[in-house]
């Protein structure tokens, strides 16, 4: 069940014409030591579609994917974690002529996506047109107050330094998510784990998924029905 905000972001696909391109790989050999054998089979079971170009973290043949003019780039994907088959979404904004390598991600992740010239963590800035307070998120670590009727400075989207280039969650929530009662290591104890996450998914408004590749400069944009929210680069 999707409880908060809609979520709309410039998507429309246009590959005709003259379409520019960029490459993809993928690099398959970094489990050095035998304890990764589970994150080994889990990344060998990802399977991708990225802008409707399908490819296996098995192939060892480069791809070649024609780029979204009007939009966002997409990456679509799938794996195998406890006998259970995970699939997520994920946009990003490729470039034309570069090429990107997947590889495998050992620390917090499963994958990494990253391109051999220009590599930047990007930024994500947060516009309220609405009257409510809100609490958004560009990285892993911290979230910044979005009060009513305001915007925040562009905000750096850091994650684990041993991480790199892979998806990162840009969330907008009520203040009350960061509550004491809702912490993982709560101890009073106060909601049973399946109450803590339905109360979690009330408490957070929206979210999306975002590959930063090129330092790009993100915008999420609250409306003043405090509806939905947009996703556009600067």
């Amino acid at each position: 069940m999707k409880i908060g905000f809609a979520f709309t972001f410039s998507f429309f696909i246009s590959f005709c014409g003259n379409a520019q391109t960029c490459a993809v790989k993928v690099r398959n050999t970094d489990f050095p030591e035998s304890n990764f054998e589970q994150e080994r089979n889990t990344f060998l079971s990802l399977e991708f579609s990225i802008n409707g170009v399908r490819l296996k973290t098995t192939d060892s043949i480069e791809k070649i994917i024609p780029l979204n003019r009007n939009g966002f780039d997409s990456i679509r994907y799938s794996y195998t974690w406890n006998n259970q088959k995970v699939e997520a979404f994920s946009l990003c904004k490729f470039k034309a002529n570069e090429t990107y390598t997947i590889s495998p991600c050992t620390c917090c992740g499963i994958f990494l996506i990253t391109p051999e010239s220009s590599a930047e963590r990007g930024f994500v800035k947060f516009v309220n047109k609405s009257k409510q307070w809100y609490l958004g998120s560009a990285s892993e670590f911290d979230f910044d107050s979005i009060p009513p009727k305001s915007s925040t400075d562009f905000l750096f989207s850091a994650i684990s330094m041993n991480c790199g280039f892979r998806p990162s969650q840009i969330t907008v929530v009520d203040p009350e998510y960061l509550h004491s009662e809702l912490e993982d290591e709560n101890p009073s104890k106060l909601l049973d784990e399946k109450e803590l996450n339905v109360k979690r998914m009330v408490l957070a408004r929206g979210d999306a998924w975002f590959l930063f590749l090129h330092g790009e400069k993100l915008v999420v944009t609250v409306n003043k029905k405090a509806s939905e929210f947009k996703l556009e680069l600067e």
